[in-house]
């Protein structure tokens, strides 16, 4: 009988261990995909930063012009 609850008891726990792994693995896959989303808005920013100053670079000749003018 002793051995029966013990199984029982086994059981419950080897549950709620998986339910907790589920959760954990959820938890990390949900973190992992939010470090990706905040690298990917990173490298656009950085690549609209460059192009902004590219661009900046580009027409200070003629912001300089216009200045002197």
């Amino acid at each position: 009988m002793q051995r029966y609850i013990y199984l029982q008891i086994y059981c419950h726990l080897s549950k709620e261990i998986n339910a907790v792994k589920e959760e954990l693995e959820k938890a990390n896959q949900c973190s992992i995909n939010h470090i990706k989303a905040e690298e990917t808005r990173r490298q656009r920013l950085e690549q609209r930063n460059d192009a902004l100053a590219n661009e900046f670079r580009r027409l200070k000749p003629e912001i300089v012009d216009a200045q002197k003018s």
